[in-house]
């Protein structure tokens, strides 16, 4: 298996998670077919990748929050030109938290307290989770991503004005509201 030092999060990343080794952190990736350890946390990743972009990971995070009106779900934005999303699996302070690229999800397998993620590449993922539970978070993950793209792509909702006429005052050169405006 390679050891890398640096690595930018990409619509081909599947998942990642972080390992310790020697009281050094280090981070899994499976991408498309590979399967390799970068020598950085899952959060310092996202982070430098954010930041080749010009974004950090903690706005990251509370765009999302904001949008989904929860921080439960934890789904941010990792890549923001190609709108990969990744959503944790659990607590990502826990040592078992899988990150996971939403766009890379073929389908989920439920095994009762079990979920085996399938992926486009053809490789599954077991975790000790509910798929009710995965399902909630890849929805979410999904809605955002949408979200983004539908932004790109000047979709998106954005309430309209109402029109309000103006009167320009000679005496001040500036343009003021009709009394009726005012209401």
């Amino acid at each position: 298996m390679f050891i890398y030092n640096h690595y930018l999060v990409n619509d081909h990343t599947y998942w990642m998670k972080k390992v310790m080794h020697k009281g050094v952190h280090y981070t899994l990736v499976m991408e498309k077919k590979r399967l390799f350890l970068i020598k950085k946390s899952p959060e310092e990743l996202f982070e430098d990748t954010l930041g080749f972009y010009g974004y950090d990971f903690e706005g990251a995070r509370k765009a999302a929050s904001s949008f989904l009106g929860t921080t439960k779900t934890g789904v941010f934005i990792a890549n923001p030109t190609n709108t990969v999303c990744f959503f944790p699996s659990k607590d990502e302070l826990k040592t078992d938290c899988y990150f996971i690229n939403t766009q890379q999800i073929d389908t989920l397998e439920n095994l009762g307290v079990q979920t085996i993620v399938h992926f486009q590449n053809g490789r599954t993922l077991l975790l000790p989770l509910r798929t009710n539970h995965l399902k909630s978070k890849m929805d979410a993950a999904n809605k955002w991503r949408n979200t983004i793209l539908d932004r790109n792509l000047g979709l998106d909702y954005r309430p309209s004005l109402d029109k309000i006429e103006v009167e320009y005052c000679r005496e001040t050169g500036i343009e003021l509201m009709k009394e009726g405006d005012f209401e």
